[in-house]
């Protein structure tokens, strides 16, 4: 998550703007490459590419994309990754492996969130294509 100044992310010739609040999923073990025009802060959150894979299908085809963080569970994600990154220290191991799971929990969720908008975008999309195409002939 970008926390502070501006970069961009590049991943499978796909290409982000982030500002701060953003935050962005990308596959650490795929050429990648970041970029900061000035001085910058970012939380990062390494999630096990097993562990996301197993609940998010086609979790490939979200790299580079930023997701919204400024409704729905994208808020709650970006909310809950700067509290738990404040109060990461003073908590237990047993706290940080259970705020880990939940943590990824609440990614996945976002992400699976963001996926469904994009199929129900694409398939009301397909639906005008097909009228205004069986309008023209």
């Amino acid at each position: 998550m970008q926390t502070d100044g501006v970069g961009v992310l590049r991943q499978n010739h796909q290409e982000v703007l982030l500002k701060p609040g953003d935050w962005v999923f990308y596959d650490s073990t795929e050429p990648y490459e970041l970029a900061f025009p000035e001085p910058y802060e970012q939380l990062i959150l390494k999630i096990p590419a097993v562990m996301l894979a197993s609940q998010i299908p086609m979790v490939d085809t979200f790299t580079a994309v930023r997701f919204p963080q400024d409704a729905g569970l994208g808020v709650l994600a970006k909310q809950m990754m700067l509290n738990v990154s404040e109060q990461y220290d003073a908590l237990s191991v047993d706290h940080h492996q259970r705020l880990a799971r939940m943590m990824i929990e609440l990614v996945a969720a976002s992400i699976n969130s963001s996926f469904l908008k994009r199929e129900v975008e694409h398939s009301n999309r397909a639906g005008w294509y097909m009228k205004i195409r069986s309008f023209i002939d």
